[in-house]
């Protein structure tokens, strides 16, 4: 199955990255990933 991508009719969403990956209790630091340096 071949799909067009409409770009006139696209958006990319991007929510809380900040919170998702830099906080203490974020998703990096979950999985034990260093995220002092962020």
């Amino acid at each position: 199955m071949e799909m067009e991508l409409k770009t006139e009719r696209t958006a990319l969403v991007v929510i809380d990255m900040q919170n998702a990956f830099c906080a203490d209790d974020g998703s990096l630091a979950e999985a034990g990933i260093n995220i002092t340096n962020l």
